[in-house]
Order: C-alpha cells, then sequence, then structure tokens
C-alpha cells in the first residue's frame, strides 16, 4: 500500500510531445494526497481501535474461562461438601440408631430382671405365707393338744 510520502514524492517524466501541464497534474496530486492521507490516517486509527477491541475480546474471554473454571470449582466444592454433609448425616442417624437400639436392649433387660425379681418376690411370698401357716398350724396343733379334752372337763363337772 502507498504511503502519503509516496504519493507526496511521485515525479513524473516530462513527454516532449503532448506532455501533461503540470500545475493541473500537481493540484490534482495535491487532492489525491490529501483524500489519500486522511483515508491513510483513518485505516491506522481503525487497526489500532481493531487491535485494541482485539485486545479487550481475549481478555475477556479470559475472565470467561476463569469464571467457567471458577464455576466449575464451586460446583465441584458445593457437591464435595453436599456429599460430606449427607455422609455425615448417614453416620449420625446410624450411630443414634445403634445408641437407641441398645437403650431398647437395655431396658429389656432391666424390663427382664424385673420381671424375674418379681417373680422370685412372689414365690418368696408364697413360701413365705406357707411356712407361716404351717407354723400357725403347728402352733394351734400345740395349743389344741395342751388343753385339757372337753370329754375329760365334762366328766370331771359331773
Amino acid at each position: 500500500m502507498l504511503s502519503p510520502l509516496d504519493i507526496e514524492s511521485k515525479k513524473f517524466i516530462k513527454s516532449a510531445v503532448g506532455g501533461y501541464n503540470r500545475a493541473d497534474v500537481d493540484k490534482f496530486m495535491e487532492l489525491v494526497l490529501a483524500d489519500y492521507e486522511k483515508l491513510y490516517r483513518e485505516n491506522i486509527a481503525l487497526k489500532d481501535k481493531t487491535n485494541t477491541l482485539s485486545d479487550a475480546v481475549d481478555h475477556y474471554k479470559s475472565m470467561e474461562d476463569t469464571m467457567q473454571s471458577t464455576l466449575l470449582v464451586a460446583q465441584s466444592a458445593s457437591e464435595e461438601v453436599r456429599n460430606n454433609a449427607a455422609e455425615k448425616a448417614r453416620l449420625i442417624v446410624e450411630e443414634a440408631n445403634g445408641k437407641a437400639a441398645d437403650i431398647i436392649k437395655n431396658a429389656n433387660a432391666e424390663m427382664e430382671k424385673s420381671a424375674q425379681k418379681n417373680e422370685q418376690l412372689k414365690r418368696d411370698y408364697i413360701l413365705f405365707k406357707s411356712r407361716v401357716i404351717a407354723e400357725f398350724e403347728t402352733y394351734l396343733k400345740t395349743i389344741k393338744s395342751n388343753l385339757p379334752n372337753e370329754a375329760d372337763n365334762n366328766e370331771n363337772t359331773n
């Protein structure tokens, strides 16, 4: 691409016959040079703007990539936290169920001991009652045997 300096420094060779009017060519060259210089500057400005926008796009793409990887890390961390919480909850429930089973087992054992003790007390009561009755009957027999006989009493009084 020609630069404005290339156009400005361009020299035409004069021809001997039927050459161009130098003043017209110079005037035209000045117009072409002005327009070309304007277009050349606009082109440079647009290239700079394109480079700036391209850099900005690259920057935003980099930010997007960073955000996407950050989002993936956050999702992964969130899932890990959720899984850890679920596992911890499962372990807590499992431990609570184990403790509940132990409490029920101990309560049943205590209830069984209480039932056995109650049965032993009933047996002891029945045995005690039988002994008391037996002793009472023994004492009653002893007392009756030591009492004078009614028949003897009636004979003595007649």
